[in-house]
């Protein structure tokens, strides 16, 4: 006997030598909004035997704690279950399914009501009566009500061009969908609406201070990930994202199962960055003069030069290192204790924005590079920490990863800029980076939001205290024994 738990709370049980077919009535949806999935489950001496009958495949997550184990049957295909597999009556909508429980004997009289239940008038199996207490529902005002009422009234405001915003709470897996617009276009919007409850509506000061401040903690506390719980995240920046994000969605199913992938696929490319001219930021020592190439001062282009040949910096440096892709140098204005470049070798990659995934095995390279020779240092001196990374609008051209070690005792450390340089999301961890490029291609973000990062307060990296100034900071952090804390990407 095998006893089956239905998406609506009521468990059945399914004797040996019975069968119940499951189809259209069984979603509690408009039939003619449903497709002709259908499938039959019967108690045999082997097991639970599912066999599909539609003409629309029958999807099946196998066990219960991973839901990536799936399979599609095909019309007349047939599969033994077990304890913890779902069939979903809508291969679509994981929300909607049946799944094989253990058996007990406690069930007996439900499984008689469900065996006696007659044929729908689509030749489905109608189900015994659900208590409503466990049928999924929302009304209007706060009552309960059926999902067949949740639909109707979503579908009249739909007619009446009213937006409808659909909660549905508790369903796994989670995906995240975030519009994360500019701060000028959120003001706009938010200075063009009438009727607001709150009465922030019109070209008011205190429309654009609440988009503001809404904007500031949005951009503080970063984007969602999948670390977090979700099975996706999408972030928009724009409207071109945006429609692209609607039609993975639109095409969400058995065939496009990865709404982020179908919405990366999708997504307009973005505008080619010259990150010489767009985030190559003003450096000590090139007092916004020009050597006469691409308008960059000598400083800016150092790093252009140890790449193209190496041996001309000798001299100065001791312990360069260097192979056919990258570079390994002190860096010369150092910001620690110990502080190191690996600077790539390839001539076309001026900043992080120029990656794409034909870079990850450079990158993996040149994170070994940098591990292996900062280990030494390690164990000569145990207490040192290190990370690995890149500036999201770095100060130099050429790309280059920054090893750093976290004790920052350094005169070269000098002000705030400096600071959130290294301890804030302007910080690219070399790990997030190839997490990125092997997930989306490339990195996508936001110059004027990272810039802007650098004029956050200055908070200890360990604990988060915010310090008034950088004596005070650089006080705190000797005495701090907190672990390093990683921001949030």
């Amino acid at each position: 006997m095998a006893r089956l738990h239905h998406y609506t709370g009521v468990d059945v049980e399914l004797p040996l030598g019975t069968e119940r077919i499951y189809g259209r009535a069984d979603t509690n949806l408009e039939l003619d909004k449903v497709s002709r999935q259908q499938f039959k489950l019967a108690g045999t001496a082997q097991g639970l035997l599912l066999t599909s009958l539609g003409a629309n495949p029958t999807k099946v997550w196998l066990g219960a704690s991973d839901r990536s184990q799936a399979v599609l049957l095909q019309k007349g295909e047939t599969r033994l279950l077990s304890a913890g597999d779902r069939v979903l009556l809508l291969g679509c909508d994981p929300s909607m399914f049946v799944e094989v429980k253990e058996a007990t004997s406690s069930a007996a009289g439900e499984a008689a009501a469900a065996a006696a239940a007659g044929p729908a008038a689509d030749g489905t199996q109608q189900r015994g009566a659900e208590p409503p207490s466990k049928r999924p529902r929302m009304e209007g005002g706060g009552r309960p009500g059926k999902r067949e009422q949740c639909v109707e009234a979503a579908q009249q405001a739909l007619e009446r061009g009213q937006s409808v915003l659909i909660d549905r709470t508790n369903v796994t897996p989670a995906h995240c969908l975030v519009l994360k617009l500019s701060r000028k276009l959120c003001g706009q919007r938010a200075a063009a609406r009438v009727g607001h409850e709150g009465g922030l509506q019109g070209n008011s000061p205190a429309v654009y201070q609440a988009v503001n401040r809404m904007w500031s903690q949005m951009e503080e506390a970063g984007d969602p990930h999948q670390r977090e719980g979700f099975a996706s995240v999408i972030v928009c920046e724009n409207d071109k994202e945006v429609a692209a994000a609607l039609e993975a969605w639109a095409a969400f199913g058995p065939t496009h199962p990865d709404p982020a992938a179908e919405y990366q696929r999708r997504r307009p490319p973005p505008p080619k960055v010259n990150t010489l001219f767009n985030y190559l930021k003003k450096t000590p020592g090139s007092s916004g003069g020009s050597d006469g190439k691409d308008g960059v001062g000598p400083f800016a282009n150092s790093l252009v030069s140890i790449a193209a040949n190496p041996e001309s910096c000798r001299h100065e440096q001791p312990q360069l290192w260097f192979d056919d892709r990258c570079v390994w140098v002190a860096d010369k204005f150092a910001k620690a204790q110990e502080h190191w470049l690996v600077v790539a070798r390839e001539a076309r990659l001026e900043g992080p924005l120029d990656l794409t995934a034909a870079d990850i095995p450079l990158l993996e390279h040149m994170l070994a590079v940098a591990r292996e020779h900062t280990q030494a240092t390690q164990q000569q001196h145990p207490a040192l920490q290190f990370r690995y990374g890149f500036h999201a609008a770095p100060s130099l051209r050429q790309l280059h990863m920054h090893a750093v070690s976290q004790d920052f005792h350094s005169p070269a450390l000098k002000n705030k800029k400096h600071w959130n340089s290294f301890t804030s999301s302007f910080f690219l961890d070399a790990e997030w980076v190839l997490g990125q490029l092997r997930q989306a291609g490339r990195l996508d973000y936001s110059l004027p939001a990272k810039e802007a990062l650098l004029k956050s307060d200055l908070r200890c990296h360990r604990c988060g205290a915010v310090q008034l100034n950088m004596p005070r900071l650089k006080e705190h952090i000797a005495a701090c024994r907190a672990p390093v804390r990683l921001p949030l990407y």
